[in-house]
């Protein structure tokens, strides 16, 4: 009888945890925007899965221009994008494998563009165009919320995210984010 309870209790705990990540996705979040070096958050996002990775066996690398610049963004919602992207790349990296993120500005010196790569098992070509789609997941004990939440993130902050992979070869996810937000003015009244 313990036993049941206390499996009841854990899944219970694990329902709460989807549903609070799924109203969280259903509520309109605007970003906290503040001007932050995205070095900072790429290192801070890295060391967090540095150990876990090691013990893994995959290598984790980054590499970011020297001199980018500051950008105007919510540190703590971009963070939680590269830890998604980092956790799902460890998790499909296979032991002796490698992870990397690279961060440059973009050819017209408008964004920064961040990529995290891994040489891991791949994603099927029928499956990229879903993996943004909410509640999609290939992982036996994902929720699918993931890709969907870091999609929405990025877009908030006015960016772009993109996926290629090849089976067997691995998969890149591409984020791109503007140095500075579009200026928006209402409507002027009819």
């Amino acid at each position: 009888l313990r036993e049941s309870i206390s499996d009841i209790i854990i899944e219970a705990d694990k329902l709460e945890a989807r549903i609070v990540t799924l109203l969280n996705f259903a509520r309109p979040f605007e970003p906290m925007l503040a001007k932050c070096r995205i070095d900072q958050i790429v290192g801070e996002a890295a060391a967090s899965l540095r150990r876990h990775m090691a013990a893994r066996g995959i290598e984790l690398t980054v590499d970011l221009a020297p001199s980018l610049p500051e950008v105007e963004l919510d540190d703590t919602q971009i963070e939680q994008v590269l830890l998604n992207l980092l956790s799902n790349a460890a998790e499909a990296t296979p032991p002796g494998g490698r992870v990397s993120v690279t961060g440059r500005l973009t050819d017209d010196g408008m964004s920064v563009r961040l990529e995290v790569a891994d040489t891991g098992s791949g994603i099927a070509a029928d499956q990229l165009g879903r993996v943004f789609k909410l509640f999609f997941t290939t992982k036996p004990s994902g929720t699918g919320f993931g890709l969907a939440v870091a999609k929405k993130i990025v877009e908030r902050h006015g960016g772009t995210i993109a996926v290629d992979s090849t089976v067997g070869r691995g998969t890149s996810f591409t984020i791109e984010l503007p140095l500075s937000r579009p200026i928006s003015f209402p409507s002027a009244p009819q």
